[in-house]
């Protein structure tokens, strides 16, 4: 027997009888019901050219409940049927258009209850969301994810430098960064998420500036923020000062440090020691002298305790210029050690942009960059000639390989990122005449660089900070819009 429904006002009334099927809240015959708005992200066309939506509803013991809108029923507010109270219930979003997908969103955890409002982000793939609110504005900070979203620690965001920073969901689906934290406020620091160990899935942070890269005091300190805790839960002293380096975890707890300056100048820079391991959460620190010096270098992981660091600027043997390195170092963690091995690159280059690539990253692509020489900053600005080659290091030998196929636009010190295991997307840069928006896709399977359509940053930048969050989706944050000044880059990219 099928019961008669009525909905009312946002209310669902049963005539007549009880279907236990339905999920009553009580013996009243009231149904429970939910109003799911979509917010699709300024775009208003987006629910008119999907033909399906499919609704799941997945509850906080990972059961679920599955609702499918088609054709009219598609709205900007949906009422759901029969689903359980409760907190914490989360709803996922699927569009098509035909059997293709083309829209995907999620809603942050929410409380069901009887005539309460959720929402949901919508937006198609491939595409760029801008986010709102304050804090994008940025140049010489760090992305690292977390848990839920990502941290944007420290840069310049033209008014001084900018504290560490969340960002969230919002209550109707978007994202703001939130002040978090009472830390340090600094630019150039190195940070990333700390794997495995007691703090698996903390934030270190470490060293940075506390002025303007001419006139600055570099610190040698560092950080461990708890995202669960919003609060700091450990700091230490590093072995030397260090700024603008890079920091990748290789280990359960276990941090490397490698590159970057020891102090600046009006017109010079010292370069800091070439890898400086960190163990938390004892905070034992130790310092590997071998190697080259780095600056603007590409690192990553190469194995569970190893580090390879690619490219960056070093310093010429009469100690007057920096040069651009076509030699890779790999620092091997539990003896201590780095070997130096020169001319693995197919073109010595500093300020590339790097991606990890495979299933286990272990090809490392290598994109744009200056094979110049210059006597303190390297150039980001008009008079430089940027590359337009690439080439894909192969981890943990390392050796190299270069791509036939040149980048659509050359770039200098552009922002790359993996969107697939083997694609990556590239955006900003400098040409050698002006700053660019445009971005361009590489595809590992034809070795080829096509412009990614309807693809661009709000500003022109180099040095925009990209970083792939838990969610599969990219976030661009900040960079140098000409002569250092913040861009107001606030992006989001859905594969």
């Amino acid at each position: 027997m099928r019961c008669p429904l009525i909905v009312l006002a946002g209310f669902a009334l049963l005539q007549g009888c009880l279907d236990r099927n339905l999920g009553f809240v009580d013996g009243d015959g009231e149904l429970t019901v939910f109003e799911l708005r979509l917010n699709t992200a300024g775009d208003d066309t987006l629910l008119d050219e999907l033909d399906r939506l499919e609704v799941e509803v997945i509850y906080p013991d990972q059961s679920r409940s599955n609702f499918v809108f088609g054709g009219m029923a598609i709205t900007s507010e949906l009422t759901l049927e029969s689903i359980t109270p409760g907190e914490g219930a989360v709803f996922g979003l699927r569009g098509f258009a035909g059997e293709e997908e083309i829209a995907v969103g999620d809603s942050p955890p929410v409380s069901i209850e009887d005539g309460l409002d959720g929402w949901a982000l919508l937006h198609r793939h491939g595409v760029f969301l801008p986010l709102d609110g304050d804090g994008f504005t940025r140049v010489g900070h760090q992305v690292v994810p977390v848990a839920g979203g990502a941290v944007v620690i420290g840069g310049d965001d033209g008014r001084g430098f900018a504290p560490l920073s969340e960002l969230v969901r919002t209550e109707t689906a978007g994202y703001e960064l939130i002040k978090r934290g009472s830390g340090p406020q600094l630019m150039g620091s190195m940070a990333t998420r700390i794997r495995g160990g007691e703090m698996d899935g903390q934030v270190f942070l470490g060293g940075g500036m506390d002025g303007p890269l001419s006139d600055s005091d570099v610190m040698d300190e560092y950080w461990v923020w708890d995202p669960d805790l919003d609060s700091f839960s450990t700091s230490g002293d590093l072995m030397e000062s260090r700024s603008a380096g890079s920091a990748v975890a290789i280990g359960a707890g276990l941090i490397a440090l490698t590159g970057g300056v020891h102090e600046t100048g009006d017109a010079y820079v010292i370069f800091a020691p070439n890898v400086e391991l960190v163990e938390l959460p004892t905070k034992d620190t130790y310092l590997a002298h071998s190697g080259e010096v780095r600056w603007f270098h590409s690192t990553a992981a190469s194995s569970p305790l190893g580090a390879v660091s690619c490219g960056g600027y070093t310093i010429d043997v009469d100690q007057s210029s920096m040069v651009p390195s076509d030699s890779c170092d790999v620092y091997d963690a539990p003896a201590g050690e780095v070997q130096v091995l020169s001319q693995v690159l197919a073109q010595p280059r500093g300020g590339a942009a790097s991606v990890p690539l495979g299933d286990d990253g272990d090809r490392l692509l290598l994109v744009g960059g200056i094979d110049e020489n210059w006597e303190w900053i390297p150039g980001t600005d008009d008079g430089s000639s940027p590359l337009s080659t690439a080439e894909i290091v192969s981890l943990p030998g390392p050796t190299a390989r270069p791509l036939v196929e040149e980048m659509v636009s050359p770039r200098a010190f552009p922002a790359a990122v993996r969107v697939a295991q083997d694609r990556a997307l590239i955006c900003g840069g400098h040409d050698g005449y002006q700053m660019l928006r445009s971005c361009e896709i590489f595809d590992e399977q034809t070795e080829t660089f096509e412009i990614a359509e309807n693809l661009e940053l709000q500003v022109p930048a180099s040095a925009v900070v990209a970083a792939a969050l838990d969610d599969g989706s990219v976030l661009w944050i900040g960079g140098n819009a000409g002569q250092g000044t913040p861009a107001a880059n606030g992006l989001i990219y859905l594969p």
